[in-house]
């Protein structure tokens, strides 16, 4: 496979844990894709890939915590005052997590000078704490949101 040894590469402490047996602290940080209020939670996809994760190894421990926020980019947490359920240091940062997967499909409408700062300020920060970090790619949105005037089917 092209992939093999990705995980390994990209996430060496994640898969320690997981490869030795010790708990693993997983953070789902986003928006509503995150939140997944909709849905049932066994839909939700942070709990069905630490359902996956748990059936692949099944002597760790992992925990899946998730803080979504509907409608909201990078930049609302930054900008949330401490004591907020959404304060991005009190509620990610402060939460020592080992992984945390990011999913913003708003952030796809930031301004790009803006995308970059935040996501350059994250890294560093997670680097910062131990924090892995899995991006997810944001899922295909309303064509008009995108700018489109239409879609191809194939």
């Amino acid at each position: 496979s092209p992939y093999a040894g990705s995980a390994s590469t990209f996430l060496p402490k994640t898969m320690k844990k997981l490869n030795s047996g010790k708990k693993l602290n997983i953070l789902a940080w986003g928006d509503s894709v995150t939140n997944g209020g909709y849905l049932p939670p066994s839909q939700r996809y942070q709990n069905y890939f630490a359902a996956m994760l748990r059936k692949r190894y099944p002597a760790s421990k992992i925990t899946m915590n998730t803080l979504g926020w509907g409608g909201r980019t990078t930049r609302c947490y930054f900008g949330e005052p401490a004591g907020s359920e959404y304060n991005y240091e009190e509620h990610v940062l402060a939460a020592k997590p080992d992984l945390v997967i990011t999913e913003f499909v708003n952030d796809a409408g930031l301004p790009p000078d803006v995308f970059i700062k935040n996501y350059e300020r994250i890294l560093a920060d997670f680097r910062a704490c131990g924090i892995e970090w899995i991006i997810l790619t944001p899922h295909y949105i309303i064509p008009s949101w995108m700018k489109l005037e239409g879609q191809k089917k194939l």
